[in-house]
């Protein structure tokens, strides 16, 4: 009974395809939260963000606590987004993501 060792290519492919689950992931979260938080905003328009101590007493502060909470959201997820495609896009080309690792063995030694 011959072992299945994985192959260069076996690696490869199980990359892609977990890429392709965490982009899925994201994206669903990402918009999960952002409907939750509109639905939110809508039925509770009056939650306001406190105002922090280094402010001055006498300044205007009076800001809505929905609107900074979806844009993180909506920023956040892109850029996770933004930096697991690229990374599928690479191994799609081919590249080694792992090459230039730390603590990899040389092949000359």
């Amino acid at each position: 009974m011959a072992d299945h060792l994985p192959t260069a290519s076996d690696a490869s492919r199980r990359g892609l395809r977990l890429l392709r689950l965490a982009l899925a992931t994201i994206v669903v979260l990402a918009l999960g939260i952002a409907v939750w938080t509109v639905d939110q905003a809508l039925s509770n328009p009056d939650v306001r963000l406190k105002r922090p101590g280094w402010l001055e007493t006498g300044a205007a502060f009076d800001f809505s606590f929905w609107l900074p909470l979806l844009a993180t959201v909506v920023v956040g997820g892109g850029l996770v987004f933004y930096v697991f495609w690229r990374a599928y896009r690479r191994m799609q080309a081919g590249e080694d993501l792992y090459a230039n690792r730390l603590g990899r063995p040389r092949d000359d030694a």
